[in-house]
């Protein structure tokens, strides 16, 4: 652009130099306010440039810092790029109608295709006018109109036909919608798709009709053009970078779609990539979890049965497959509930019944197999109590197939329950390196599942298991919280059937029947104690309304369970426990089953069974307290009803050696410390307990040992009486032998291991376990005792074949005897009467007229 200088014609003379030195000073200036083509400075415009109406041509880029378009400023989210789609609207026309809406603007009627009734209308039968097309003659009563309109599209502003928008919160993400190309396992979250327009190597490219869907969530990710050109019939590829995180949303209704879901599952797992849940979800059934699996912040749902007893697994098919063996799985901050899962479905039966094939009533279903691979339970009749997986079933006869074939056949009349019974959370079969952390397990009714609460476990660790942590998470309304199952077997897969490595660590259970079990059945041979079948830590539990019962298969023979529950466990530590129980729970809230016998706790009254029960071996327990009533405190008993978990035992526990139990702690009323099965012929013999155990009671309404213990001398027992402050110590055999009640001993510290109290009324006799076969055994008045009784002396002893005592000397009150188990009808009048005898005890006879305080001590 040039600008004309001032140049003046020469004269001859002196002042033609001057003249011409001015003229080039002018031409200097012009060319500096002109604009230079090759960009030589000074090249910048220093005033408005008016173009004069005129076009700026073949600009490859324009730089400026604003833009005014007809006088209006323009900003930067004004501008888009133009695309085409096809838009169409529908209307039905009433015969006298003839202006319609396009829903976007035309322009012109060749950016249109209008149909009547599936009729193309020749666009000179219409007008178009901003978003109004007018027939030029009404269309007729309810002919079907459609406008189809050529619209353009914004690119810049995320047009909705381009990218499609689903709001869900505060967080983004992106997914890819492949319609064509890829399966679902192929879509993955986002944090820049950039879109290619060449056709590059390892590109991947989509055909006509894939779409990207961009899902409000949080993240603010964006959609970046890397131009190019369309080599490629018109396809896009997409140039991925994945984000650090999976959404359910990125497979569309996988929320709740099962299929879909488990899809999300694999390929998270298989990324390795979080899977963030969200709210939202509902499984009707089981899911699986893969090698890999982060699973994080959420809630899943359950409102149906599983296939094979765990709505949420690892195993897959079966624990024979490989493809079960599972490790490196995390569980953070989910919920699993199972408030919708369904209930039990109870018929009354017609007849026709066999014992291997069932008549279900008229209002079942007529669907063929509509009640096949199941469980059926008889709950009254001839067949009480037995249950049978089912078969084929044909819906017009309504005759149900029984896999296992009863006893006796059902009648008219009878009740059958039908339904199924399932876990929460259950890991099995060679899973290793588990995190379970900040998640909660709630709402599972094991009364609403067949077999009787065969199932209802929040969280298992069901044998196969290595290196497995549960901690800070909580478990409400449950049979069972914490599962963990170690024991000698292997699986068809090749894994052990351990459970090595597993920590419950910072747990909270909340009405749960029994907060913990730590298991080894096997079904055969009593716990062994191997360290390579079951190592586990418990440390920290609190709890409030638990310990209801197991709710295990059962026959009539009903019994309670505890707080903390061994079944066949081994190599166990149990440390920092503390709960509480309302005083109506259980006997009143929840209270015990009434309807059917067959019913698990069916019969049942009162309190929780005990703090800790069942069958264990080389398990150490610290720090147990607990406030509320039991029956006992600890029960050495089977670990179902009816010890089926101990076929080959029949019923009877076996090696409960090494148990090692400090700071046991109860604040309320319990029967005894210490009892064995309440059945006799099931009870274990004294030489199968071992160990060492310190308990604080609050009030005791029998006696500190139960039934049956008379003659267990391995096991050292340290208990104390909170109220009174008095304490004992001694095996079961002693302190039977000495009263058996706090009340039986004077002092406030008797220790049966040396030298302790007891008083004997006149004419009574006591039976005192002795600590050895050969020994010596000194006495003397107690402390209260009166000077006068002139008591004291030294009794050598033997109990061998022939049992003798030899008096060494001491007082005239005291006199020995040898074999005789002294009773009131024996002894020497005016004497203390010492018997050895050779079923171990050493037999003390009062014959004073009145009683005597008599201070002993083994030596």
């Amino acid at each position: 652009m040039a600008k004309k200088p001032d140049i003046t014609t020469i004269a001859s003379g002196y002042y033609s130099r001057q003249a011409l030195n001015n003229n080039f000073e002018n031409l200097q200036d012009g060319f500096d306010n002109t604009l230079s083509l090759d960009g030589s400075t000074p090249n910048a415009m220093g005033a408005d440039l008016d173009m004069n109406s005129n076009d700026i041509l073949n600009a490859s880029l324009v730089d400026t810092g604003a833009l005014k378009i007809a006088g209006t400023l323009v900003g930067v989210g004004d501008l888009s790029a133009a695309g085409a789609t096809l838009s169409s609207i529908s209307h039905t026309g009433d015969g006298s109608t003839v202006a319609f809406s396009t829903g976007y603007q035309a322009f012109i009627t060749d950016n249109t295709q209008v149909y009547i009734d599936g009729v193309y209308q020749n666009k000179a039968g219409y007008s178009i006018s901003g978003t109004t097309l007018t027939f030029s003659e009404a269309p007729p009563l309810n002919a079907a109109i459609e406008i189809v309109v050529a619209r353009t599209l914004d690119f810049g502003a995320d047009d909705a036909a381009n990218v499609t928008y689903d709001q869900g919160g505060t967080e983004t993400t992106v997914q890819l919608a492949l319609d064509s190309l890829f399966s679902a396992t192929a879509k993955k979250e986002y944090d820049t798709v950039a879109l290619l327009l060449a056709d590059t190597a390892d590109g991947t490219f989509f055909s006509t009709g894939d779409y990207v869907t961009v899902v409000e969530g949080g993240f603010a990710y964006k959609v970046v053009a890397s131009g190019g050109d369309l080599t490629n019939s018109g396809g896009v590829q997409f140039e991925l970078q994945p984000s650090s995180f999976v959404s359910p949303d990125m497979f569309g209704a996988a929320r709740t779609d099962r299929t879909l879901f488990q899809t999300v599952l694999d390929y998270s797992a298989l990324n390795q990539l979080p899977l963030v849940l969200g709210n939202g979800i509902t499984m009707d059934g089981d899911i699986i979890f893969d090698s890999g699996a982060d699973i994080r912040d959420g809630r899943i749902d359950f409102n149906y049965w599983s296939s094979t007893g765990s709505l949420g697994k690892s195993v897959d098919p079966n624990s024979s497959s490989a493809g079960s063996i599972k490790s490196d799985m995390r569980f953070s901050n989910i919920t699993f509930d199972g408030t919708d899962y369904p209930g039990l479905v109870q018929f009354t039966l017609p007849a026709g019944s066999t014992t291997t094939s069932v008549v279900l009533p008229a209002s079942a279903s007529s669907v063929d197999d509509f009640y096949k691979g199941r469980i059926i339970q008889f709950a009254t009749g001839a067949a009480e109590r037995e249950f049978s997986f089912t078969g084929s079933y044909v819906g017009a006869t309504r005759t149900l197939t029984l896999n296992n074939a009863l006893s006796a056949a059902p009648q008219a009349g009878d009740i059958a329950l039908y339904g199924w019974n399932d876990n929460l959370l259950s890991l099995i079969a060679g899973v290793s390196d588990v995190v379970v952390d900040g998640c909660t397990f709630q709402n599972l009714d094991g009364f609403e599942m067949v077999s009787s609460a065969g199932g209802g476990k929040g969280f298992a660790f069901d044998t196969g298991i290595t290196n497995g942590l549960v901690s800070n998470s909580t478990f409400r309304n449950l049979p069972v919280g914490l599962w963990a199952q170690g024991r000698d077997g292997t699986f068809g897969n090749g894994e052990k059937e351990r459970a090595v490595g597993v920590q419950f660590v910072n747990n909270h259970f909340d009405n749960v029947n029994a907060p913990v079990i730590i298991a080894g059945l096997n079904g055969v041979d009593a716990p062994d104690g191997d360290s390579d079948d079951a190592m586990t830590i418990v440390d920290g539990v609190t709890y409030e309304n638990c310990g209801h019962n197991t709710r295990r298969l059962v026959g009539s023979d009903q019994q309670k369970s505890g707080v903390l529950n061994f079944l066949e466990a081994a190599n166990c530590t149990v440390t920092n426990v503390r709960g509480r129980n309302d005083i109506s729970y259980p006997n009143t809230t929840p209270g015990y089953p009434t309807d059917f016998p067959s019913r698990v706790g069916y019969g049942l009254t009162g309190n929780v069974g005990a703090m800790i029960w069942g069958q264990m071996r080389h398990v150490r327990i610290s720090n147990f307290s607990h406030h509320g009533n039991v029956d006992d405190i600890i029960v050495m008993s089977r670990c179902r009803a009816l010890g089926d978990d101990a076929a080959g035992q029949g019923g009877i526990i076996r090696n409960c050696w090494g148990l090692y139990f400090q700071g046991i702690e109860h604040h309320g009323t319990a029967n005894h410390v210490i009892r064995l099965d309440d059945n006799a012929s099931l009870r274990m013999a004294s030489n199968e307990l071992s160990g060492t155990m310190q308990v604080v009671v609050g009030a005791l309404t029998v006696g500190i040992c139960g039934a049956g213990m008379e003659n267990f001398d391995r096991l050292t027992l340290d208990v104390q009486e909170r109220s009174s402050g008095k304490r004992v110590i001694g095996t079961p055999k002693q302190i039977m032998a000495a009263g058996n009640t706090f009340a039986s001993f004077s002092t406030q510290l008797t220790d049966l291991r040396g030298s302790f109290e007891i008083t004997l009324a006149t004419n009574t006799a006591v039976a005192i376990p002795a600590p050895r076969d050969v020994g010596m055994l000194s006495i003397g008045n107690g402390v209260s005792a009166s000077p006068a009784s002139n008591i004291g002396g030294l009794f050598h002893y033997r109990m061998h074949v022939n049992a003798e005592c030899d008096f060494i000397g001491g007082g005239t009150s005291l006199v020995a005897a040898t074999g005789v188990q002294v009773s009131d009808a024996t002894g020497t009048a005016d004497r203390i009467t010492v018997s050895p005898h050779t079923d171990g005890n050493v037999y003390i006879k009062n014959r004073f007229a009145g009683s005597r305080t008599l201070s002993l001590r083994f030596l």
